[in-house]
């Protein structure tokens, strides 16, 4: 299964997959690397991608792009409404207040939610997956997006990415993911000091947005310090510059404005970013700009000079100085201090965009790219980025460790509601402590910050109430981060409803209550569990040896335990309140001693017993039922489509076999065929080629056309047999033979190593191959006789077959290896000789210990049976041999 990294860009889409050795942009059909962000609905089929691309201007009011910027939001906001003046297609706000968009699909009207469409462009994407990997779909991604996207915006993303059945693992910042592909290659080269940060400005100017953030790496380590941006500029925005110009032109010259008429205005489109692009080296003075029928046979033929470039885009320029010294700002880092300058995304490529950054941030223009870094490739490294961040968090790869520490992009807080019941615990008696916290929950106040702006996230914070009854809390933006908001955000996150038991309900004595909310990986806050902590009375032994008052082993906790595990600081915090707790609520006595004290201690311990305790989450997103419809209707145009491909592909295969038979019946395929036959077979080949271009024919059903093409195969097919087997068999019998003189070969052999073959063995090996040889050689007699345009009755399978069958017949018997000689008879034993002492082996003393010659001693010479030396036998072998 695949594991790949998704940019979701607003113009394209980036693939990459890790794999072993590193990570690669995955192509699509067209063998391109960026896919279209679009999405073309027709009649009655769905395109995207590449084959939208060419649908796009002819089928306009119908193809859908920049989903990225509806997707999550509300028709009303002031953004979206912006967005919709520029857009050829219809966008209608839909019964809940969020936007749709209204296409005709299977001859009706249809309005499609952004959910959808981001889902039929991820399904694109694992089908552009599965081609690239032998039909290995994807199994865990790591999908991009802009971090100022809201809460409801991630949530509507997951949504999306579960309609199309996509596992993702995280929901990753854009500048993170660049940031991640910068620093994990040079952490792995030790680059990086091991507490001292490199502080580096990432700038990123993508298609529609901006981005300036500054990370700070360490060995190992990459932390957001700060990221600020600017969601409306981007690269189109330049883009727009030319489309202007060149509208100024066309009105000047013909009265008439392309820019109000929406294909006119895909073509100024279009021909804008190629002036952009040419005009972006630099060196290059001006762009020449061509554009056929603007509007009806008008053409517009102009030029743009780079003065004049530079001077319509000097507003957008200005509005890259505020987020990049931002940035700098929060991180609380000069730009003397940065150790880099990376800039990424396709706007950066236009020249005055570098320069522009690099006087901003007084670096050496005489160097190359104007002392900026340009190391990362500027349309990959996002989603290379997130390739690499689903590699280190699946557990199909052993990554070295990296940890990636995001940034809070927006401030929260949350909040309760005020009545009798419902009464926040005292300051010693809660604890939000850790990174981020803005102190513990006051009597008499009803909301707390969770986390602050630039916080470390992913993280939690766990709070603790006096509760007797139900109560509701709710989590919103805090007041300080509205400006930071799209305008007309909504300000709440989530509400999450905790029921009591009702035998906690109304007692005079409120519960303690413990809530653990937590903001995730996907920058999406959930309460991941409520607890009611049951106080158990303990009494302490009266000696050593007593055990009163046990609780149930896993039922009870120690005040100091009961905050549990979890990610950030506010565990110990909540376990200190509730020590202080305790503690202030005994009575002042008097210094004792240390034993006396131990034994206080010890009577003063509280013990919990924690309860799980139902939580009903209100948040924005799809309920289950409408996401259970939206896989439906997914599933249903996906098997629309794959009907409609299908179909497709066998009426071409049917038209290609109509043209391929056609052309072979008088060439090659005629010495096969009688002409009788072929006249007949052609004739019926050119009835089915008219009823194919006919009304009936050209949209007829898979099943129609599958038939008719078996029906021309019967009849072409065994035609091209004859063929195949009359231009083959001559080689197969050439192998065949050569086989056989190998095998007699084999029989006749006198060589050592087949010694060891009997006579019985070699005859039935003859047997066999001279029963081959006869076979083959009547079968070609046979052949011989037979006219070409007659089926053959010796095929090249058949003579395959029997060269197999021959073979394992032959082989094993010729390939048996000889037996091993046998073994020499074992050496007599010392008792079996002549009355001669055996002095071979050491004299042993009693004691085991062996004893050692006398020096100048000669060893003793074995002897034979007999008594004789081995010289002594040796040579009277010798002359018996004589």
């Amino acid at each position: 299964m695949a594991v790949v990294g998704i940019d979701l860009g607003n113009l394209n889409i980036v693939i990459a997959q890790a794999q072993r050795g590193g990570v690669d942009v995955i192509l699509n059909e067209n063998s391109n690397r960026q896919n279209p962000n679009l999405v073309s609905i027709s009649d009655k089929q769905r395109f995207v991608g590449e084959q939208a691309l060419t649908l796009a201007r002819s089928n306009y009011k119908n193809t859908i792009y920049a989903t990225k910027r509806f997707i999550g939001k509300q028709y009303d906001e002031p953004d979206v409404q912006k967005e919709i003046q520029s857009l050829p297609f219809k966008v209608v706000k839909l019964p809940s207040g969020g936007v749709g968009y209204e296409v005709t699909y299977g001859g009706e009207v249809t309005v499609l939610s952004p959910e959808q469409v981001v889902a039929m462009l991820f399904a694109k994407v694992n089908d552009i997956v599965k081609a690239g990997n032998n039909n290995v779909a994807i199994a865990e991604a790591v999908v991009a997006i802009p971090g100022w996207f809201t809460d409801a915006q991630r949530r509507a993303v997951l949504d999306a990415a579960d309609i199309a059945g996509l596992n993702v693992l995280r929901l990753m910042h854009e500048s993170t993911a660049v940031a991640l592909s910068y620093g994990i290659y040079k952490s792995v080269r030790n680059l990086f000091h091991e507490s001292d940060p490199q502080h580096v400005l990432f700038v990123d100017l993508g298609h529609s947005n901006f981005c300036a953030s500054v990370v700070a790496f360490i060995q190992g380590k990459l932390i957001v310090k700060s990221a600020v941006y600017d969601r409306s500029l981007g690269g189109r925005d330049f883009d727009q510059q030319i489309v202007d110009f060149m509208a100024e032109q066309f009105v000047s010259k013909y009265k008439q404005d392309p820019r109000e008429h929406p294909k006119a205005l895909l073509k100024l489109q279009a021909a804008a970013e190629k002036a952009k692009k040419t005009l972006s080296p630099a060196g290059v003075s001006e762009a020449s700009i061509s554009v056929e029928c603007v509007l009806e046979d008008t053409d517009l033929n102009t030029a743009l000079s780079l003065e004049e470039f530079e001077k319509r885009v000097q507003p957008l320029l200005a509005r890259l100085d505020g987020p990049i010294m931002q940035a700098m700002a929060e991180a609380g880092v000069l730009p003397e201090q940065l150790a880099n300058v990376e800039v990424v995304g396709g706007g950066t490529r236009v020249n005055s965009v570098k320069l522009h950054i690099a006087a901003l941030l007084k670096l050496d223009k005489n160097k190359l790219n104007y002392g900026l870094s340009t190391t990362l490739n500027a349309d990959e490294a996002v989603s290379r980025g997130c390739a690499l961040q689903a590699a280190i968090l699946s557990s199909r790869f052993q990554v070295k460790p990296f940890e990636v520490l995001e940034a809070c992009p927006y401030p929260i807080k949350l909040s309760w509601e005020e009545d009798a019941s419902a009464t926040p615990m005292d300051e010693d008696e809660t604890g939000t402590g850790g990174e981020g916290d803005d102190g513990a929950v006051k009597a008499g106040d009803n909301s707390v910050l969770l986390f602050k702006r630039n916080d470390r996230v992913p993280n939690q914070r766990r709070i603790t109430f006096r509760k007797d009854a139900d109560f509701t809390v709710t989590a919103a933006y805090e007041d300080s981060g509205m400006s930071l908001l799209p305008p007309g955000t909504k300000t709440e996150i989530a509400s999450f409803r905790v029921a009591i038991p009702k035998e906690y309900q109304g007692l005079g004595a409120k519960a303690k209550v413990r809530l653990s909310l937590v903001y995730n990986l996907h920058g999406v806050l959930v309460m991941t569990q409520a607890q009611l902590m049951e106080e158990v009375q303990t009494v302490p032994p009266a000696s050593a040896g007593a055990e009163t008052g046990k609780a149930e082993p896993g039922e009870e906790v120690k005040a100091a335990e009961a905050a549990g595990d979890g990610v950030g600081g506010g565990d110990t915090a909540a376990a200190s309140a509730m020590e202080e707790e305790k503690k202030e609520d005994q009575p002042a006595k008097p210094e004792t001693s240390a034993a006396t004290a131990t034994n206080e201690a010890a009577k003063q311990k509280k013990k919990y017993k924690t309860h799980s305790l139902g939580v009903v989450t209100k948040a924005p997103g799809l309920v289950k039922s409408e996401k259970d419809a939206f896989v439906e209707i997914e599933a249903q145009m996906e098997q629309q489509d794959r009907i409609i491909r299908e179909t497709a592909d066998t009426r071409n295969a049917l038209e290609s076999y109509i043209y391929d038979l056609k052309a072979k019946l008088g060439d090659s395929l005629k010495p096969y065929v009688q002409d009788e036959a072929a006249t007949a077979f052609n004739a019926q080949l050119e009835e089915v080629e008219e009823w194919l271009y006919g009304d009936e024919g050209f949209d007829s059903t898979k099943s129609i056309y599958a038939a008719k093409l078996a029906t021309l195969r019967a009849l072409g097919d065994p035609i091209q047999v004859r063929m195949d087997e009359a231009s083959k068999r001559e080689p197969a019998r050439v192998e065949f033979c050569r086989q056989l003189e190998e095998y007699k070969t084999l029989v006749k052999s006198t060589e050592e190593k087949y010694s060891h073959i009997t006579d019985e063995e070699r005859n039935k090996v003859r047997e066999e191959v001279n029963g081959a040889e006869s076979w083959l050689f009547d079968l070609l007699a046979k052949q011989n006789e037979l006219p070409s345009h007659v089926d053959p009755v010796l095929t090249v399978g058949a003579i395959k077959e029997r060269q197999n069958a021959l073979a394992h017949a032959v082989l094993p018997v010729m390939n048996r290896p000889k037996p091993p000689p046998p073994a020499p008879a074992p050496a007599p034993s010392p008792s079996a000789t002549s009355g001669v002492e055996d002095k071979t082996g050491p004299e042993t003393k009693g004691d085991g210990v062996e004893a050692t010659p006398k020096e100048g001693a000669t060893e003793p010479t074995a002897m034979d049976e007999g008594g004789a030396t081995a010289a002594e036998n040796e040579q009277t072998s010798m002359d018996t041999a004589s």
